[in-house]
């Protein structure tokens, strides 16, 4: 079963300051934020929780019940590291796809002012003969 398979089932919540939230709202929050509810925290009061559960014992063996919860909360865990995982991943796409548009963007601009300054080039009778051109087209439309 994959971890959002044995989510569900299990019904994880997670603590927030948002109070208890399910992996859908999970999605909906930021990876850091200040003050409020993110992924982070979330990660974050979850490790914490592994942490506070673990049971040292030399001389017994750990219950069941403590190992279940264990698992479950190594679960939650692996379960909001993905999420934030994909949620990096997604914003380094879109950083990449905005500094692309952003190149794309200059280099349009730059052959514009190439072509004009080509334009500007052009003798009087080329010029005149262009722009008759385009007339004749317009002329043909109607």
């Amino acid at each position: 079963m994959n971890l959002f398979q044995i989510a569900t089932k299990n019904k994880f919540r997670f603590d927030s300051l948002k109070g208890a939230l399910t992996v859908e709202q999970l999605w909906d929050l930021p990876l850091s934020s200040a003050g409020s509810a993110c992924l982070n925290e979330v990660a974050v009061k979850v490790h914490r929780d592994l942490g506070t559960t673990e049971e040292t014992n030399f001389v017994q063996n750990v219950s069941s019940s403590v190992r279940k919860a264990n698992r479950l909360l190594v679960q939650k865990l692996d379960l909001v590291k993905e999420i934030i995982a994909y949620k990096q991943a997604a914003e380094l796409k879109a950083q990449k796809r905005a500094a692309t548009q952003e190149r794309n963007q200059q280099i349009m601009e730059i052959m514009d002012s190439k072509k004009t300054e080509a334009m500007g080039k052009s003798s009087m009778k080329k010029l005149q003969e262009m722009l008759d051109a385009g007339l004749d087209e317009l002329d043909d439309e109607e």
